[in-house]
């Protein structure tokens, strides 16, 4: 896994939705493996998640009995 720390960190809203919008395209018409399109959804796809997971952690979840 590629280090996250060579990706810019989303600072806002703003910017968040801005890179929402930016990987829509790549469901409509997803790109080559290996291609500068992929790197490009890959590097989005880690800056969205890590932002998600500072501004909306996910509670822990229970063992099931």
């Amino acid at each position: 896994m590629p280090d996250q720390n060579i990706f810019p960190t989303l600072r806002g809203e703003d910017e968040c939705y801005a890179a929402l919008q930016a990987i829509r395209r790549y469901f409509d018409s997803e790109p080559d493996e290996g291609s500068d399109e992929a790197a490009h959804f890959d590097a989005l796809v880690l800056v969205i998640e890590d932002y998600e997971a500072r501004h909306y952690p996910m509670p822990a979840s229970g063992v099931a009995a």
